[in-house]
């Protein structure tokens, strides 16, 4: 019975956690447009016991630590006025580095040839963590090459994915 208890905090949690990234992207998304930058990713997470909300930021020459800080205190602004939470946060702006996460459909064809580490919640051979190069996307459906085999997963399935070492030269 407590597992019950436990599970249904935990989904409760977890679908609050994904309505506060929605909203912050909500909210960020045309901030970073605006200053001739892309929204990445955001991540809401609890790291030793503080909350930290992660924006992770690009443009094509690649962000610079004025960069982050602009739009760090522009979407500060907006999220103390607009977001309603009951903790505080850290909010933190940086550029998406070497493990770049990656989350819309478009990424896929973008980084096709690059190493990726993708999570699916579907199992594919017994695999919920997948290593491979990425092929691209196609009707919904990613190509991955895992040990030389082509590997297909439903883009809804994905629930988390990075780039593995990636640099701005290997587009």
């Amino acid at each position: 019975m407590k597992y019950k208890v436990k599970k249904r905090k935990q989904q409760k949690a977890e679908h609050k956690t994904s309505e506060i990234v929605k909203q912050v992207a909500d909210i960020a998304e045309p901030v970073c447009l605006a200053e001739g930058m892309e929204l990445i990713y955001v991540e809401y997470k609890n790291q030793s016991g503080n909350r930290k909300l992660c924006i992770y930021i690009d443009k094509e020459e690649g962000v610079n630590i004025e960069d982050c800080a602009l739009i760090s205190k522009q979407l500060g602004n907006l999220l103390d006025i607009n977001l309603n939470l009951d903790q505080s946060y850290n909010l933190e702006v940086s550029s998406p580095g070497s493990r770049r996460p990656i989350s819309k459909e478009s990424d896929f064809q973008k980084f096709a040839g690059n190493s990726t580490t993708l999570y699916t919640s579907c199992s594919n051979a017994g695999k919920k963590k997948i290593k491979g190069i990425i092929e691209g996307i196609s009707e919904g459906i990613v190509s991955v090459i895992v040990s030389g085999e082509h590997v297909r997963i439903p883009f809804e399935t994905i629930y988390g994915a990075r780039l593995n070492n990636f640099s701005k030269g290997d587009l």
